[in-house]
């Protein structure tokens, strides 16, 4: 199975938040203004199987990334041309453990850990410079802690 946990897991996903200012932007501030400077990303770091259309994200419910989740994929979208990004957020103590087959499962240490999945299937409605991200109606869908799911099914 290939894991990681924090910055082990940021990097596993095609597309990835660079951090390249030096902090790490909150979904307020990824929101209102999705492509500015602090809201930086970077590609083709891995190439992990079923992983190379997914944004990752780590420490997700406790720090309220969803937010910024959701731009990032979008940001990962326009950036590729590619409007079947993913983005998968996990939870602190928790760990997507995923098989060569595509299939993958959850595991948290406390049994609450969730894995968060983002997928729009389409471009953000707005997604420019100093203005706040518009897209309506993303769905997004959480795995418990013990379930399974399919990579490959996105």
């Amino acid at each position: 199975p290939i894991a990681g946990t924090s910055a082990g897991l940021a990097i596993l996903g095609g597309y990835a938040y660079g951090a390249m200012d030096g902090g790490s932007i909150s979904s307020a501030g990824a929101l209102a203004d999705p492509m500015g400077s602090a809201v930086t990303m970077d590609s083709g770091f891995l190439q992990m199987p079923y992983l190379q259309r997914v944004v990752t994200d780590t420490h997700f419910d406790k720090r309220d990334r969803l937010g910024r989740l959701i731009v990032f994929v979008a940001r990962a979208a326009q950036d590729s041309g590619d409007p079947d990004i993913v983005g998968i957020g996990v939870d602190e103590d928790t760990a997507l453990c995923v098989e060569p087959d595509g299939q993958a499962q959850v595991y948290s240490a406390d049994g609450e850990g969730k894995v968060w999945v983002v997928s729009p299937g389409r471009d953000a409605d707005r997604l420019v410079e100093g203005e706040p991200l518009r897209f309506h109606a993303v769905p997004v869908t959480v795995v418990a802690s013990g379930s399974r799911m399919r990579l490959d099914d996105f």
